[in-house]
């Protein structure tokens, strides 16, 4: 969640705030409610029940934004979400800090690995 840089990739795939804010509200009002993967992993085994409408909300890459924009928002909702870490990029200029991830987990958000380097797949070979 944060602007696309003017060299950025995929531009498409960056979300304005206020435009998740709105789809956060969209979901909400239509009976959506966010779940963690883990919860969802424990209902397939029988082991949770889920709501009649989850959702799990997932970030890419761990960039700052997510904690400025995203996390205020869905803490208000008690809703947790699902932040796929670039490891190697925790110290980069807007990314993540340590004590963020902390924030993130300790409010029950779950951190999932996204690769240490974040390399491109189609690129690395098979080996």
């Amino acid at each position: 969640m944060r602007d696309p840089p003017p060299v950025a990739r995929y531009p498409a795939l960056y979300l304005d705030p206020a435009k998740f804010a709105m789809i956060v509200d969209w979901l909400r009002r239509h009976g959506f409610r966010a779940i963690t993967l883990a919860r969802l992993v424990a209902a397939w085994r029988g082991r949770a029940q889920l709501p009649a409408r989850p959702i799990v909300l997932t970030f890419d890459d761990g960039y700052a934004s997510v904690y400025r924009n995203a996390f205020p928002l869905l803490r208000r909702l008690r809703w947790p979400a699902v932040v796929n870490l670039e490891i190697a990029a925790l110290h980069s200029p807007d990314r993540l800090r340590p004590r963020q991830v902390r924030t993130l987990v300790a409010v029950g958000w779950e951190i999932a690995s996204h690769t240490l380097t974040h390399p491109d797949l189609t690129r690395t070979g098979t080996a």
